[in-house]
């Protein structure tokens, strides 16, 4: 247990739950700071084949904006926090084990940007998801907007760092950051699939 944050191993798989119900799972700074060294624990343990990084209700609310005014209160928190932000999100990048958001609920901002850190992203029919900065006068990260670019392309990217509202991540809708969707479908035979190439 490392404050909000708890990290599981069992059978191989170690996961990762952001788990802070009481503020839908936003993340404070000092939850920032603990990523990477979480994510070096998983490294560590040479059992481990797969992070999952999950929620409860919510995947995660994004940056908890309620501490703002104390950790980004000047340029030099700021850049702090946003410094902080990026090795967490490194952190997940660059570990050598195959990593899947479990994404629930709500995933807003800071939540797309774990999400977008790991190989692959699972949502739910209710996941919502939205990358909202702009609405507080902030500019998402190069790193971040990197990534949000090479999942879903530069139109869907603008969209959503521009129109700042939250939406469902329907697959049918191209908000593809949860790339997969868990609910079941039948499966549709080759000539079915062929028909909707033409």
């Amino acid at each position: 247990m490392s404050g909000h944050l708890t990290l599981t191993t069992d059978s191989g798989i170690a996961t990762l739950t952001i788990d802070r119900p009481e503020k839908r799972n936003a993340m404070s700074l000092s939850m920032w700071t603990q990523l990477p060294q979480l994510i070096s624990a998983v490294e560590a343990d040479p059992k481990v084949k797969v992070l999952i990084i999950r929620g409860g209700d919510h995947f995660s609310a994004g940056a908890d904006i309620g501490e703002f005014a104390t950790v980004r209160g000047c340029a030099y928190a700021g850049r702090h926090y946003d410094d902080v932000v990026e090795r967490a999100e490194i952190a997940i990048v660059t570990l050598s084990r195959p990593t899947i958001a479990a994404i629930s609920g709500y995933c807003i901002g800071g939540g797309c940007e774990l999400a977008a850190a790991c190989d692959i992203r699972i949502g739910t029919p209710e996941t919502i998801m939205a990358i909202t900065p702009a609405k507080l006068g902030l500019v998402y990260n190069y790193r971040s907007t990197r990534a949000l670019v090479r999942l879903v392309g530069p139109a869907w990217a603008k969209q959503m760092l521009f129109y700042r509202r939250p939406s469902l991540s329907r697959p049918s809708t191209a908000y593809r950051s949860a790339q997969r969707d868990c609910r079941h479908r039948r499966p549709r035979r080759p000539r079915e699939r062929a028909r909707n190439y033409h």
